[in-house]
C-alpha cells in the first residue's frame, strides 16, 4: 500500500517550491535521489544495452540530469542518455521524477562484468542507515553481465520490472510494493532482501533492514507489516537461475516515506486473495485456461480501480481476457488466462494486480496483489552456465592511504596514490606475529583477500622505499 499527492498544484505553488529549491541548493548539498535499477539485453558476441531507471525529487538542482555517467565493470565508464518522454523525464507523481537512460558498450575480452552506477546526492536523514551517514553515502545498484562465448556459454539478458515503484506509506500500516519483474529467457528467478550500498559495494556504513520488512523470494512481493516514522532505504537482488546455476544477478534501491504529514490522515484500503490459486501459485499444466479474481474496496473512495499491468502479462504464450465491475468504492477484476502449452519457464514468473483508490482530487492509494505462475514445459538449454563466482571487479574509488572497510567480512581494499611505485604491505595481530605480506605491489589500489584470517582486530602496516607511510587497524567481524 502506497500513498501520493497527485501532481495538482498551482503555477505558483510550484514556481515558489522550485524557488525554494534552488535557494536551498546553494546552501546544502542536494539530496535528490528516491532510488533505482538498470536492467541489460546483449547486442552482438560482446555488447550490451543498458536500461537505467533513477527516481529523482525534482525540487532538487542535480535531480533533473540529461545524462548520467555508468560504470561498465570494464574500468570503462560512459554517459547514458536520457530518453523517456523526449529526453526530459517525465514527473509521475507530485514531487518524484522518473528518468530512463540508455547506452551501450562493447568489451574487448570474455569475462564476467559486475557493471553498475554510482553517484552521490542520497537522501540525508535515512533511518536505518548509521546517524549522519545517509547524506554522505553514495547511491549504487549494480548487476552481473556474463560476457562468454556464445558458441560455449548461455547469452544471458538480465529480468526486467514492469512497474514504477511507489515510496509513500503510513505509519503502522503495512504497506506493499511489486516490481513486477519478468524474464524473456525463461530462467528461474528469486528475490532477495539485501543491503542499500555505499559507493564502493560495500554495505552503508550502519545500515540494517527494519523488523518487519520481508520480501517474497517467488513472487519479490514486499511487504513492511509495521513500519515507523521516517525515511528508509531498502535494496533487493534479482538472482537467474539457468540449469540450475546462477547465471545473472541484479539489484535496485529505493526508499519509502513514512507518515509525511500530508498522508497521515489515509487509510489503505481492503483486498483479497487471488481466488483461482492456492497460496497465490498457480501451475499449468499443459495447455489450458484459467480464470483468477482479486476484490478491492476503500470505504473512503470517490472512485476505485484494479487492473493488470505486470509480470507474465508481458510474455508470449499467454493470452488474457480481464473484465472489471467497479462502484464507486470497490472494484472486482477477473483475469482468464490461456496457456497455450508452448512458453517455456523455470521457475515462477508473476501476474501484478494494481489497485488504486482515488481520495478526493488530490490523493491516491494504491496497492499491489501478485499472482505467481508456473509451467509445466521447462526449458533446458545445450549450452553452459557461466561460473560467476569468478567476476572482473573494477577496483573502488578511494582517497589517497584509504583502507575501506574497515570492519571486513573477506577482504580489504587499499588505496596508496599514485606517488610510490611500488609498496609493501604486513598485517599482524595484537600479539605481533605477521600473519599476511604483500610485496611489490605496483597498483594504486589493491584487493588483499583476508577470508581466511580468524574474526579479530589486526595491524595493518605499508611501506614503500622501506618507509612506513601507513599504519592502521582493521577488524574481521
Amino acid at each position: 500500500m502506497s500513498l501520493f499527492p497527485l501532481s495538482n498544484s498551482s503555477p505558483k505553488l510550484n514556481l515558489i517550491l522550485v524557488l525554494l529549491a534552488v535557494f536551498c541548493s546553494n546552501v546544502l548539498l542536494a539530496d535528490h535521489y528516491f532510488g533505482g535499477y538498470f536492467y541489460y539485453e546483449h547486442i552482438g558476441e560482446k555488447g550490451l544495452r543498458i536500461n537505467l531507471v533513477t527516481y529523482t525529487d525534482v525540487h532538487k538542482e542535480n535531480s533533473d540530469r540529461d545524462s548520467i555517467i555508468f560504470s561498465w565493470g570494464d574500468g570503462s565508464k560512459s554517459f547514458l542518455v536520457r530518453v523517456n518522454n523526449n529526453g526530459l523525464g517525465e514527473e509521475i507523481y507530485e514531487g518524484m521524477k522518473k528518468n530512463e537512460y540508455v547506452g551501450t558498450h562493447v568489451y574487448q575480452q570474455f569475462a564476467n562484468f559486475q557493471s553498475f552506477f554510482s553517484d552521490n546526492f542520497r537522501l540525508f536523514d535515512v533511518n536505518n542507515f548509521g546517524v549522519g551517514k545517509s547524506g554522505v553515502t553514495n547511491l549504487r545498484f549494480d548487476g552481473i553481465a556474463p560476457m562468454q562465448d556464445s558458441t560455449i556459454y548461455c547469452v544471458n539478458n538480465s529480468p526486467r520490472p514492469f512497474i514504477d515503484p511507489y515510496f509513500y506509506g503510513k505509519e503502522q500500516q503495512e504497506i506493499q510494493l511489486n516490481f513486477g519483474y519478468y524474464d524473456l529467457d525463461g530462467d528461474s528467478m528469486s528475490f532477495e532482501l539485501t543491503s542499500c550500498k555505499g559507493g564502493n559495494g560495500e554495505a552503508a556504513d550502519g545500515y540494517f533492514i527494519p523488523d518487519g520488512a520481508t520480501l517474497d523470494p517467488e513472487t519479490g512481493q514486499f511487504t513492511w507489516t509495521s513500519p515507523k516514522k521516517g525515511k528508509y532505504c531498502f535494496s533487493f537482488l534479482v538472482n537467474e537461475y539457468r540449469n540450475g546455476a546462477k547465471i545473472g544477478v541484479s539489484s535496485t534501491d529505493f526508499t519509502l516515506f513514512i507518515s509525511r504529514p500530508e498522508f497521515q490522515n489515509l487509510n489503505k484500503g481492503v483486498k483479497s486473495n487471488v481466488s483461482g490459486s492456492t497460496d497465490g501459485i498457480y501451475r499449468f499444466i499443459g495447455a489450458d485456461s484459467k480464470e483468477f479474481s482479486i476484490a478491492y474496496s476503500h470505504p473512503e473512495a470517490d472512485s476505485v480501480r484494479c487492473q493488470l499491468i505486470g509480470g507474465i502479462k508481458g510474455l508470449s504464450g499467454f493470452n488474457f481476457l480481464e473484465t472489471s465491475a467497479v462502484t464507486a468504492t470497490s472494484s472486482k477484476d477477473t483475469v482468464v488466462v490461456s496457456y497455450n502449452g508452448n512458453a517455456a519457464f523455470n521457475g515462477i514468473n508473476s501476474l501484478v494486480w494494481e489497485c488504486i483508490a482515488y481520495l478526493g482530487k488530490d490523493s491516491l492509494v494504491k496497492e499491489f496483489i501478485p499472482l505467481g505462475i508456473a509451467v509445466d514445459k521447462k526449458i533446458t538449454w545445450s549450452c553452459l552456465s557461466p561460473d560467476l563466482n569468478d567476476i572482473v571487479e573494477a577496483a573502488p574509488e578511494l582517497p589517497t592511504l584509504t583502507v575501506s572497510p574497515n570492519l571486513f567480512d573477506d577482504h580489504v581494499w587499499i588505496n596508496v596514490g599514485t606517488d610510490y611505485e611500488s609498496v609493501d604491505i604486513n598485517i599482524y595481530d595484537l600479539r605481533g606475529r605477521l600473519v599476511r605480506s604483500y610485496f611489490n605491489l605496483s597498483t594504486s589500489t589493491v584487493k588483499l583477500e583476508l577470508s581466511n584470517l580468524s574474526c579479530a582486530m589486526y595491524i595493518l602496516q605499508v611501506f614503500a622505499n622501506d618507509e612506513e607511510i601507513h599504519v592502521g587497524k582493521i577488524m574481521k567481524r
